[in-house]
């Protein structure tokens, strides 16, 4: 695989994608990956997904990670999400955001909170938003708080609220 050149990955099937195992997606080098194309991201198994390491999924463009689905998205774990770069976590689609199991969501730092925009933010669940605390509100931008639905606002604690509107109003 290491020897696959770049018109060779451009060429394999989602069939063939999807009938590789982890030991041969591990073959793969992180350049490699980066070529993979949107429908050929989508073709991975959750479980070869999920076993792409750390240099393998920070070169996923950003025009490729429409292709990783929420089934694939969903299975990611806490260190999982951790190998994503600043800029894949503010490119991911806002069904993407949604689909991050709620553990995922706990352990996210204030920082990647602020990495999200406004556009993401209405794919979050209620349930996704309890897990959210002050300090993970509060480290967005006043723009990206605008981006939560008004549903999403009334199930936030008062605690969050709080936070919501010290940044929204400065005070």
């Amino acid at each position: 695989m290491n020897g696959l050149s770049s018109t060779q990955i451009a060429g394999l099937s989602s069939s063939q994608l999807a009938d590789m195992t982890t030991t041969t997606i591990g073959i793969l080098t992180a350049t490699q990956v980066g070529q993979l194309a949107v429908t050929q991201l989508n073709a991975l198994s959750t479980t070869n997904f999920i076993a792409l390491n750390t240099s393998q999924i920070q070169a996923i463009g950003t025009t490729a990670l429409p292709g990783l689905n929420t089934t694939q998205i969903a299975a990611l774990s806490t260190p999982d999400m951790a190998e994503f770069t600043d800029t894949q976590i503010s490119n991911l689609a806002s069904t993407q955001i949604g689909a991050l199991a709620t553990t995922v969501i706990n352990e996210l730092s204030a920082t990647q909170f602020g990495l999200l925009t406004a556009t993401q933010l209405p794919g979050m669940s209620t349930t996704q938003i309890d897990y959210m605390t002050e300090t993970d509100i509060s480290a967005m931008t006043a723009a990206t708080l605008l981006g939560f639905t008004p549903a999403q606002l009334q199930s936030m604690t008062t605690t969050q609220q709080s936070a919501y509107t010290a940044k929204i109003f400065g005070g």
